[in-house]
């Protein structure tokens, strides 16, 4: 399971659904699938979210996450949007 420092390094400390940057107490690792629906504990299945948004979404099905974090991304301001293409390509990096 890769590390929650080295996961806030990669999403710039920002939450994956609310796009808020936070102290590194304040994040936790997110599975997209949750481990109650058989997720599992690899890169491809975590994010990074806020303790706040983790709890709020429980063991939500990843579609409907994934809904929630289109509709985050959409209020983001132009810093957040350049955050996020950040994460994006770092994570491609990490994926090779």
């Amino acid at each position: 399971m890769i590390a929650l420092k080295k996961l806030a390094l990669i999403y710039n400390y920002r939450c994956c659904y609310c796009g808020k940057k936070f102290n590194i107490d304040e994040l936790s690792r997110e599975h997209v699938e949750p481990r109650s629906r058989n997720g599992n504990g690899k890169k491809a299945n975590i994010r990074l979210s806020c303790k706040v948004c983790n709890k709020e979404h429980g063991d939500m099905p990843s579609y409907l996450k994934a809904h929630f974090i289109n509709i985050c991304s959409n209020k983001l301001n132009k810093q957040n949007y350049e955050a996020n293409r950040e994460r994006n390509r770092n994570n491609q990096i990490l994926s090779r």
